[in-house]
């Protein structure tokens, strides 16, 4: 098996017996006693063994052939292949670069830019304590790239600890991190285009739409208001938001910086729903855009949903205004039906129990 030529077991015996070895056998089974002046230095191992016998019957004398081994598909586990997805899709499509980083925190990165150094936990070989997250590593990053471009964005699958398990072990965790850095555009625009990235990678690989809902920070360098959990298949996976703005004045006081964190194995767990086609309608489609006052999305997707309307083909987000009163949002509803041509009277009826939701929530029409 391991050199792919047959020798008799009368031929193995003499072999080791010659060289001091102490031998019996059962059949093809072997036992061997090895002398003490080999046994602590260069016969350790079976392969050692072998590797006396075959010497002694001599390489010349092998048939030069084919050594016959199986050989087993490998079958690439179901996170692995999502992780590969994921990199693909970052790359390729929105041109993200990959980062690679240690699991220490970067202490004096850290202090640089105001970001405390969280404890966890430790190796008793090392005084450093493992991370947490990714995030605050790629503002260091994004910090030694600032002169780069005025635009690009970074992403890393790494490994974090989150404290401990029930059973003592490390709670170990795979997350995919991205930044994103931006002196052209305003932080709305750039937290928009990360959401539209966090939401094309969980419709192409789980052909599921995301949603966000609003989540208190619980590290001092996440911002105080702006952090958002991401929900796929009812299932949250991760947070996305900005850094503190103490923090991302140190890294660039005129640039936007936005980031998620993504955990793989959950969003692996997450049902896959197969991809599915609906029959386009041979009538037009009506389009209505309605802005409210909100900073918000969330709201006003859920208005619709609860507005239960199967004329109702495609929500989106199309703009966001801000003035002296506030900021505001624009949402574009796409009606449409099968059967026939949709009157202005049924779109208006679905468009007013919409704002009449909203309305009773405090996010009045912009008018």
């Amino acid at each position: 098996r391991y050199t792919g030529i047959e020798i008799s077991n009368d031929t193995i015996i003499k072999t080791l017996k010659s060289l001091g070895f102490g031998i019996t056998n059962d059949g093809d089974s072997f036992n061997v006693e090895i002398p003490s002046w080999r046994a602590t230095k260069d016969v350790t191992i079976k392969a050692d063994i072998i590797e006396e016998i075959t010497r002694i019957y001599g390489y010349d004398n092998f048939d030069v052939h084919t050594a016959e081994s199986p050989l087993y598909p490998v079958r690439i586990s179901g996170v692995k292949n999502v992780e590969e997805q994921i990199k693909d899709m970052l790359v390729k499509r929105f041109s993200l670069h990959e980062v690679h980083s240690y699991v220490w925190p970067y202490y004096d990165e850290f202090k640089a830019l105001g970001i405390e150094a969280e404890d966890n936990i430790r190796l008793v070989s090392a005084p450093m304590a493992i991370r947490r997250n990714i995030a605050p590593t790629q503002f260091c990053q994004v910090k030694l790239n600032t002169t780069f471009a005025p635009d690009f964005g970074i992403f890393e699958i790494g490994r974090i600890v989150d404290g401990l398990k029930e059973d003592g072990l490390c709670n170990e965790k795979k997350i995919l991190a991205i930044t994103l850095f931006s002196r052209t555009d305003s932080t709305e625009k750039l937290y928009l285009r990360l959401r539209d990235i966090v939401a094309v990678l969980a419709d192409d690989i789980k052909h599921q739409s995301v949603g966000f809902e609003a989540a208190e920070p619980s590290h001092s360098w996440q911002h105080p208001r702006n952090l958002n959990s991401i929900i796929c298949g009812g299932v949250k996976i991760g947070e996305m938001g900005l850094p503190y703005p103490s923090i991302a004045a140190k890294i660039d006081k005129k640039a936007a910086i936005v980031y998620a964190e993504i955990e793989v194995e959950t969003f692996a767990e997450v049902e896959s729903l197969g991809i599915s086609y609906d029959e386009p309608s041979k009538y037009p489609e009506i389009e209505v855009d309605l802005t409210f006052r909100t900073d918000r999305f969330a709201p006003l997707a859920e208005a619709v949903k609860a507005a239960k309307s199967a004329l109702v083909r495609k929500v989106s987000q199309t703009d966001v205004y801000a003035d002296d009163n506030g900021k505001a949002i624009t949402m574009r509803i796409v009606f449409a039906d099968n059967t026939k041509t949709l009157t202005r009277e049924e779109v208006t009826e679905v468009t007013d129990k919409i704002i009449s939701e909203l309305e009773a929530k405090g996010i009045a029409l912009k008018v």
